[in-house]
């Protein structure tokens, strides 16, 4: 949360869509090379000011630019950066949140939302490979050559887990953190009533927990053995 590692994190992002991947530690350098004279710097600022709005507004769910955009985007928005929280894919959201239209960007995040879901439970994609493979999209949809969803999902089509894989992977998955195990389930319930909007399920965590499936401290009136316990809780 330190501001000027923020900063630095942004101008790092901002320099990825318009030359592709850098990493922290090649970023001056990198600047150094292109950006050469007095036209050239303030260009660059110029585009980094436009885009900060953009930048903010993909780490705040309620930022007036989601206005437009719906409650379920502001939903997956606060997904992919509140609970998913996947790092590699920043540069993607930031790229999409600052080039596409409403339309299609709404698309995009959910797609996002999905990849991420299957990567994290089908433990595919390591965080090198993601890393390259999310800020080349971002480099694509900054430079415009990609500017639809489904030219993204293309891109990505054969790398993310299939249905047959990701329901494998979820039927034996493991969660450690509650934060996402509260996720997925509330998402489980919702796609089993049908997502009517009828019955919502609580985001209210001092109202409902995760022990209401088994409690996270073993006592003899469970009904059960403690090897029992112990195997259904790790």
């Amino acid at each position: 949360d330190d501001p000027d590692e923020r900063m630095v994190e942004y101008l790092r992002h901002y320099w990825t869509l318009e030359n592709g991947l850098t990493r922290q530690r090649d970023l001056a350098t990198s600047i150094k090379k292109k950006v050469k004279n007095a036209a050239k710097s303030l260009a660059f600022l110029r585009g980094a000011k436009e885009a900060v709005a953009d930048y903010a507004a993909i780490f705040n769910p309620e930022h007036p630019k989601w206005k437009s955009y719906g409650a379920s985007t502001r939903a997956d928005i606060n997904t992919l950066t509140s609970i998913i929280n996947i790092e590699q894919i920043v540069p993607l959201v930031f790229a999409v949140a600052n080039r596409f239209g409403v339309k299609e960007a709404r698309k995009a995040f959910r797609l996002f939302v999905v990849w991420s879901v299957r990567f994290i439970l089908g433990q595919s994609g390591r965080a090198g490979r993601l890393d390259k493979q999310y800020a080349e999209l971002a480099h694509a949809v900054g430079e415009g050559r990609m500017t639809t969803a489904k030219e993204l999902r293309a891109y990505l089509e054969d790398k993310v887990p299939g249905d047959e894989a990701f329901s494998r992977s979820v039927a034996t998955a493991k969660v450690s953190k509650s934060v996402l195990a509260r996720y997925y389930l509330m998402e489980f319930e919702r796609a089993r009533s049908g997502g009517s909007g009828e019955l919502e399920p609580s985001k209210d965590v001092s109202k409902v927990n995760l022990e209401h499936v088994l409690p996270q401290a073993f006592t003899k009136d469970l009904g059960m053995s403690k090897p029992e316990f112990d195997d259904l809780i790790t």
